[in-house]
């Protein structure tokens, strides 16, 4: 669904535009009292604009732009998700699935609650 009118971020996205400018990147350029603070670069690193973080990010993504995060940000924040953990941790779920059955948790349940009347 197209609105009749453009909302923020896309009217944002077209006014650089019709101003002129070129949207490159969004910096994310740091983190206080945990709140992100971010900067729109443009023509080519001549101009940046302060941001809110949530605003730079929804223009990049509308723009598509990169969005960069300063590295001290990363340091203090960031979370490393190592790519072949999950693959493993995927693949070991996938096997469980291949091997289990509906029988095997009603099984479990009726072990379970063998013990119940003995309160």
């Amino acid at each position: 669904m197209t609105p009749p009118r453009p909302l923020t971020h896309d009217l944002l996205v077209q006014v650089i535009s019709e101003l002129g400018h070129q949207l490159d990147e969004v910096h994310i350029t740091r983190l206080d009292e945990m709140v992100f603070y971010a900067e729109l670069v443009m023509d080519g690193g001549d101009r940046t604009v302060e941001s809110r973080s949530s605003d730079a990010i929804a223009v990049a993504l509308r723009s598509n732009v990169p969005i960069l995060v300063d590295e001290a940000v990363l340091d203090e924040v960031g979370v490393i998700v190592p790519d072949d953990d999950a693959d493993q941790e995927v693949e070991r779920f996938r096997e469980f699935l291949d091997h289990v059955s509906a029988e095997d948790f009603e099984q479990e349940s009726r072990r379970e609650g063998e013990g119940d009347d003995d309160r």
